[in-house]
C-alpha cells in the first residue's frame, strides 16, 4: 500500500493565514482611539491580495501593525469586527 502525500509547497498554503493588506496609506485626521485609550494615529484602506475583499478603512497604531495585516474573512471564512 502506497500512501500519497501532499508535497511541502502545497501542505504551507493548506495552512497559511490570509490577511488583508493596506492598499491606501493616510495618517488619520482625527482622534480615535482604542478600548484601551491607545491612540491609532494611522488609516489604512485593507484589501486581500488573494480574493480582493476590500474592508475599508481601518485605523491602526502604527505603521507595523497595518502592514502585518488583518485576517481576511472572506479567505479565513471568520467573523472580523471593524
Amino acid at each position: 500500500m502506497q500512501l500519497e502525500l501532499l508535497d511541502t509547497d502545497t501542505q504551507k498554503n493548506a495552512n497559511k493565514r490570509r490577511v488583508m493588506k493596506p492598499v491606501d496609506i493616510w495618517p488619520a485626521d482625527v482622534f480615535v482611539y482604542d478600548d484601551d485609550g491607545t491612540e491609532l494615529p494611522e488609516m489604512g484602506e485593507m484589501e486581500c491580495p488573494e480574493c480582493g475583499h476590500n474592508d475599508g478603512w481601518w485605523y491602526f497604531k502604527d505603521m507595523n501593525e497595518m502592514q502585518a495585516g488583518i485576517p481576511c474573512p472572506k479567505c479565513n471564512q471568520v467573523e472580523v469586527c471593524s
